[in-house]
């Protein structure tokens, strides 16, 4: 029967280690010690090499940023991104390491009964089961690594849910009561759950509310004289830390930013001068 390259799909001679078309590692499956292979010492070292040398050349797990950017592009796509972007046929394959692992440690310990009683073979034994868990232990490094940042990927997409979750809920469960004749216009949600609300009269002034959207009390925003501040033509507002709110204006094209700061004596919030 004629072998193809898993890579490629050209034709592979009989006994080729790699691909002459394309360069891929030819992986041979694995086979299980018999009566046959096992009937002599050299047959039985040597499909015990064959099998180790088979599980060298597995591919690794694929870890780092393709790990992060396949998952991020599935969450944003809600999957649909999985069916373009499918998994290379040469990629790792837990079934197929653990196909491998099986047999080749039912191998060593069949053949440790069987030649237990020849020195020289046991020692053979003993160096290739070495090389066989130092492999191991690097798929099982590698297989940790992928699983942790899977982990922590899947945590910072969770937490980047409920965070937004929370900042959606802040933003839309303000219930704060608006004088009469005044309609808003705009609001701002910040993380401590305050609001910047700016109402407008029917005779176009502008004022600005700091409200608290826990509890639904606002603030109302005085100028430095102490009076109700008003304003006609603001085009932007936000908050500076936790104390202190900005606005903008514009005035013949031109746009001016204003500063209000939370007197912490009175509990006002004042523009400054």
């Amino acid at each position: 029967m004629k072998t193809r390259c898993e890579s490629c799909g050209a034709l592979l001679s009989p006994h080729a280690t790699s691909c002459s078309y394309c360069g891929s590692p030819v992986i041979m499956p694995p086979r299980s010690a018999s009566e046959s292979d096992a009937s002599s010492a050299d047959s039985a070292i040597k499909l015990l090499m064959d099998n180790i040398n088979s599980l060298r050349m597995l591919p690794r797990p694929e870890n780092g940023f393709i790990t992060i950017l396949r998952i991020y592009l599935a969450f944003v796509t809600m999957g649909l991104s999985l069916l373009v972007w499918r998994r290379r046929e040469n990629s790792f394959r837990i079934d197929s390491y653990r196909n491998h692992k099986g047999i080749i440690e039912s191998n060593i310990a069949l053949l440790r009964l069987r030649y237990r009683d020849s020195e020289a073979v046991v020692s053979q034994i003993g160096a290739l089961e070495a090389e066989f868990a130092r492999i191991e232990q690097d798929f099982s490094r590698q297989i940790l690594t992928r699983r942790i940042i899977l982990g922590i990927t899947a945590a910072l997409f969770v937490i980047l849910i409920v965070h937004n979750k929370m900042k959606d809920d802040a933003a839309t469960g303000l219930r704060v009561d608006i004088p009469l004749g005044e309609v808003l216009v705009m609001r701002r949600g910040t993380a401590s759950r305050l609001h910047v609300l700016v109402t407008k009269m029917p005779n176009g002034a502008q004022h600005i509310y700091i409200a608290n959207g826990r509890t639904g009390e606002k603030s109302t925003a005085f100028d430095s004289s102490g009076v109700t501040l008003e304003e006609r033509n603001i085009v932007g507002i936000g908050f500076i830390g936790e104390r202190r709110v900005e606005y903008y204006t514009r005035d013949n094209g031109r746009r001016i930013r204003h500063v209000i700061q939370r007197d912490d004596r009175t509990g006002k919030y004042i523009k400054e001068q």
